[in-house]
């Protein structure tokens, strides 16, 4: 265990140096990692065809 200190003094809060005790004991310590990508845009027909005929009105 490790004394937290601020500019004023030491803190009441101990910090444990074992990983187990930095999360709440129902959280996974070895959490699957998160996706982060950003989903593919669906173009329609419509969007397509007013991409490649701009002057057109469909």
């Amino acid at each position: 265990m490790k004394d937290v200190w601020e500019n004023d003094g030491p803190v009441r809060a101990m910090i444990s140096d074992e990983p187990e005790g930095w999360a709440p004991p129902e959280a996974p310590l070895d959490m699957p990692p998160q996706i982060l990508k950003t989903p593919a845009v669906r173009l329609d027909l419509g969007q397509i065809f007013r991409m490649i005929l701009p002057r057109q009105r469909i």
